[in-house]
């Protein structure tokens, strides 16, 4: 939580911030595409033979795996959801369930969850979709009442289709992330202070000794 400097409530808040994500247009949400998927979207094709097409890679270099997202479209993609990384590897040449925990192995083809981007709390988070959301209201509160677990957002991807090699995000919907000083930084990493990790590997282990009782 944070102090809100505005010092806007309520309607007022959400009239004059800005951030108006609930006013955004079904097609740019993962929520919209994942319950209203039109033709030639990811949710469309998801378990057919095209659902790997709309999956992308962004490098992240100094040797770590690519991060991998899932676009609105094959060829121009214009909004993504965040997959996961290391796809390729950790789960569709070899499953890994503790390096993929965003997948589950179906045989042949991989269940993923979607993240979409939070904009209330700046971070990539799973979608909820719940039973109102596919089979809506008869009266107002119908759903008050009833404990509503929701399902994720997700898509089912054919294994073979990832196996070859997967199309690199266009630069135009790629920017740098907080993450990017540390893996883009020269030199070897920046040791811990000791005064937070007093047990470090660079200090000399304790002993211990006790005094031998004679009896």
């Amino acid at each position: 939580p944070e102090a809100d400097s505005k010092g806007q409530k309520g309607l007022l808040k959400f009239l004059f911030s800005g951030d108006r994500a609930l006013n955004q247009s079904l097609s740019r949400t993962v929520w919209g595409l994942a319950v209203h998927g039109l033709t030639g979207t990811w949710a469309f094709d998801s378990h057919g033979p095209k659902a790997a097409d709309h999956v992308y890679a962004i490098p992240q270099g100094a040797g770590l795996p690519a991060d991998y997202y899932l676009c609105d479209s094959r060829t121009n993609p214009q909004e993504c959801a965040l997959i996961g990384g290391n796809l390729q590897h950790a789960c569709a040449e070899w499953y890994d369930p503790e390096r993929c925990s965003f997948c589950e192995d179906h045989g042949n083809t991989l269940v993923c969850n979607l993240r979409g981007w939070n904009r209330k709390y700046k971070k990539w988070s799973r979608v909820p979709i719940y039973p109102r959301d596919l089979l809506g209201e008869l009266y107002r509160g119908e759903w008050r009442d009833v404990f509503a677990q929701p399902m994720w957002a997700s898509v089912e991807l054919p294994k073979a289709g990832l196996l070859k090699p997967v199309k690199q995000l266009p630069d135009y919907m790629v920017s740098d992330g907080p993450a990017s000083l540390v893996v883009n930084s020269k030199g070897p990493p920046t040791k811990t202070p000791l005064i937070l990790n007093p047990f470090a590997a660079s200090n000399s282990p304790l002993a211990c000794w006790w005094p031998e009782i004679t009896a």
